[in-house]
């Protein structure tokens, strides 16, 4: 018997006493022991002792065979889980590419090609649109699709996001198929007619927001170069008055990384149920101030951290957090490695929405678009099979079954190559991991402070 190439083990040293944690990469399975435990587990092993803790580590693939093939256990996962293969559960809608604000960070804008002419969906376009994605929905014989309203700002064709509910409500309900309505606006543009729109519909929204005044009017400004807190605020204060929930989609920058816990406070005075913290990608024709990424993680840990204790859900590290601690591997992060499709102003279809402004990706149009052209499709192989399990460099990393593979766009528009790492999103995940391990080991000792070291290396 030996330790799987796809497991690992740490040691931690506390006030006075040692323990160890034991867990497989992929499949986020740990076992904590004691100093004592964990030496008589090493003595079992080197004896070749059988016992129930050994077995139980075998069947999670953590000790295994001398002629174990991790290799043919990660096709297995492929398989079980469907992965290489197409499976629909999202579409964007981007009915226009312009935008009623000018942020000053806005990757989308810093990454339109210079020959892009800005665009708005036409009628004709738009009843196009519908027709196939009602076509799409009556063949993916889905239990529920997620679609989502996005930009630049999406308010900015209140009437094609009224008349498309509509439509997509009535095509779902034909089908039996569950919908999830989402929109991601800049909170500039509600009326009392959309919000009923909202509400009928179940619309979830999420507004940005970056902080408190002077720090969102450093960065989220009009077209003017004016803030915008106030008029979001208010927008925030309709929502509440309608009923409507509202998340808080927040992006990290130099402006608020020092505020994030503080914001945390702030949203959810505002009446917020749910965070997002957004990591700023990287744009392709102008350089974003960043945040050196040990400060930007330590500040965005500690701030979900604040956020899950009170209660409201920060989907950047809680959706790791949740991998870690139900033992479910997060195979992928991104909808549009094989999960989504989007609908362009005009009439494109895409997989990536960051490709908004330098149109790339394309698999198809409205006016002939088939689901059944997406299995042939060698955009849609590509993305589809972009992540870590077909990624040489991460088959041994030990964040990998929370990881997901961070963004493709990112990963191209730093490396010139999609199917590079992200590399700010490695460190990310490693430092969640690093930080899910000590605070579980903490939880179960009561210790507070733990030095922590993977020890594999001892037994590979």
């Amino acid at each position: 018997m030996k330790l799987s190439k796809l497991a690992r083990i740490y040691e931690f040293g506390g006030e006075d006493k040692f323990y160890y944690v034991i867990r497989h990469s992929i499949l986020n399975k740990s076992f904590i022991f004691s100093e004592e435990e964990y030496e008589q587990l090493i003595d079992s092993l080197k004896s070749g002792e059988d016992n129930d803790v050994i077995q139980e580590l075998r069947v999670n693939h953590i000790i295994v065979g001398n002629n174990y093939k991790e290799e043919k256990f990660i096709d297995f996962l492929k398989d079980n889980y469907n992965s290489n293969k197409f499976s629909l559960e999202i579409v964007y809608l981007i009915f226009n590419s312009n935008c009623n604000l000018k942020c000053k960070y806005c990757y989308v804008e810093k990454s339109t090609d210079p020959k892009f002419s800005h665009q708005s969906m036409d009628e004709p376009t738009f009843e196009k649109t519908m027709t196939c994605i009602e076509r799409i929905i009556s063949k993916a014989n889905k239990k529920k699709i997620n679609f989502i309203f996005y930009g630049s700002e999406p308010l900015m064709a209140k009437d094609m996001i009224s008349k498309s509910l509509e439509r997509i409500s009535a095509a779902c309900k034909n089908t039996e198929t569950e919908t999830e309505f989402n929109i991601t606006t800049n909170g500039t543009l509600f009326d009392n007619q959309i919000l009923e729109i909202f509400k009928k519909y179940k619309v979830k929204v999420s507004v940005s927001l970056d902080g408190p005044k002077e720090v969102n009017d450093q960065m989220r400004v009009t077209q003017e170069n004016h803030g915008t807190f106030e008029e979001i605020s208010s927008s925030l204060e309709m929502l509440n008055e309608k009923e409507i929930p509202f998340g808080i989609s927040c992006t990290i920058g130099p402006h608020n990384i020092n505020t994030l816990k503080e914001n945390i406070e702030l949203f959810k005075k505002m009446g917020a149920t749910s965070i997002g913290f957004n990591i700023l990608l990287n744009a392709r024709y102008y350089k974003i101030p960043q945040v050196p990424l040990n400060k930007l993680n330590d500040n965005l840990i500690a701030a979900s951290e604040v956020a899950r204790l009170q209660g409201i859900y920060e989907d950047r590290v809680q959706r790791k957090y949740r991998a870690f601690h139900n033992s479910i591997p997060r195979l992928k992060d991104c909808g549009g490695v094989g999960n989504q499709l989007v609908f362009f102003p005009n009439g494109d279809i895409g997989v990536c929405e960051a490709h908004l402004c330098n149109r790339k990706y394309e698999v198809g149009t409205v006016d002939d678009f088939e689901l059944d052209n997406i299995k042939n499709n060698d955009i849609i192989k590509l993305w589809t099979e972009r992540y870590p399990l077909n990624m040489p460099e991460c088959t041994y990393c030990p964040a990998i079954g929370i990881c997901g593979g961070g963004c493709p766009f990112n990963a191209e528009t730093r490396m010139k190559n999609l199917k590079k790492l992200d590399k700010p999103f490695c460190i990310h995940t490693t430092k969640i991991l690093d930080w899910l391990l000590e605070k579980s080991v903490s939880e179960k000792t009561g210790e507070k402070d733990l030095y922590m070291r993977d020890i594999s290396f001892m037994f590979q």
